[in-house]
């Protein structure tokens, strides 16, 4: 691939056929994701041994976090900012609403800060059985790869 600007050719790469991978080279990321590479835990094994600390919910929500993307680097950030919240909120108040996210459809950082913030971590919840009507116009999880 060629990149011009003003018919100069200002950037040649490879074009990599890679399906579902960054091919970023590390000398073109910005400084900060170059400093966020080298965090310690900045791996899927070390992400999921640090939420494990903190309980089996967060583990759960971080692996989930991580399996619900086509790249998981994407995630690492999320997980890694849920993570951080365990200085300011500490493991057990993290824990709770890890937990009660797990109950929900999708698993993410906004969702479990938020809980957090507005401490609906401390409040029980109830989750109602959801009503489902026999009809031949809905289908179960089965149909859905």
């Amino acid at each position: 691939m060629e990149i011009y600007l003003d018919q100069e050719r200002i950037a040649l790469h490879l074009r990599k056929v890679r399906n579902k991978a960054y091919t970023t080279l590390r000398d073109h990321m910005p400084p900060h994701h170059q400093r966020m590479e080298q965090i310690k835990g900045w791996n899927r094994d070390d992400i999921l041994e640090q939420a494990l600390r903190i309980g089996s919910s967060a583990y759960q929500a971080a692996r989930l976090m991580m399996d619900n993307c086509i790249y998981i680097e994407q995630n690492y950030k999320a997980c890694f900012g849920m993570i951080v919240l365990q200085k300011k909120y500490g493991s057990d108040r993290l824990e709770a609403p890890c937990k009660r996210s797990l109950q929900g459809s999708r698993v993410n950082y906004t969702l479990i800060k938020n809980i957090l913030e507005r401490g609906l971590d401390r409040h029980a919840t109830q989750i109602s059985p959801s009503v489902f009507f026999d009809h031949d116009n809905i289908r179960g999880k089965e149909h859905y790869p």
